[in-house]
């Protein structure tokens, strides 16, 4: 399965995308049509055999262990895309986090600016150990691959090999989950206190509403 997706996915005639390849065995299709969120059987399930082709230069000694080895990279490529979004969502909410205080005394709000500055600065750093630092890249100075860079070349690698991963592809994974472990923690600790932190205090003074944050509205 494709480790990536997106609101296209959705789509009734959405391409799925597509993932590692599937060991030898015996398996099932179907066909079905859906109409107005109803699904209705067209064709019932029909087995057939996969085998592999007998062109493979150098075929992996174990494919239990390769499909091991290109889930553990389908599972790093997803959470590296993960992060991303994440970053990506947290950065859009700071914009509308200041925009939500223009318009609001100095006094009631250099507390909350102080926190979203903080806030911007831990992404700064976690920017910084997922992408490297863009300045450099710019300038093509030199500098240790990021994280994402990594994950991008162990994917590219491994995901569609048919031979045993080489010791570099082993290496390089290792090093992903030793590097992205820290930062998944440190970002999640923003989503779950961070970021509710600094909505709370928004709310205690009458901001307006901005995007994710739920407004409990109630009468006098």
């Amino acid at each position: 399965a494709s480790t990536n997706v997106n609101q296209r996915n959705a789509r009734a005639n959405a391409n799925p995308g597509s993932g590692f390849m599937v060991l030898p065995g015996r398996y099932t299709v179907s066909l079905s049509k859906s109409i107005n969120g109803e699904l209705t059987e067209i064709v019932a399930p029909v087995s057939f055999n996969i085998n592999y082709l007998d062109n493979r230069t150098f075929p992996a000694s174990s494919q239990a262990d390769l499909l091991a080895f290109q889930r553990e990279l389908g599972e790093a490529n997803k959470a590296m895309g993960g992060a991303r979004q994440s970053v990506n969502e947290i950065d859009d909410r700071i914009e509308y986090y200041r925009a939500a205080l223009k318009g609001f005394d100095n006094e009631p709000t250099g507390q909350i600016e102080s926190a979203i500055d903080q806030l911007e600065s831990k992404l700064d750093e976690i920017r910084l150990a997922l992408f490297g630092d863009p300045i450099k890249n710019r300038l093509e100075i030199h500098q240790q691959p990021s994280i994402s860079t990594s994950v991008n070349n162990a994917v590219f690698a491994g995901f569609a090999s048919t031979g045993d991963p080489t010791n570099t592809q082993r290496e390089v994974l290792a090093l992903v989950e030793k590097e992205l472990t820290p930062v998944l923690s440190t970002l999640s600790t923003i989503i779950k206190n961070d970021v509710p932190r600094i909505e709370r205090m928004l709310d205690n003074i009458g901001a307006g509403w901005t995007p994710g944050r739920f407004i409990d509205w109630k009468k006098n």
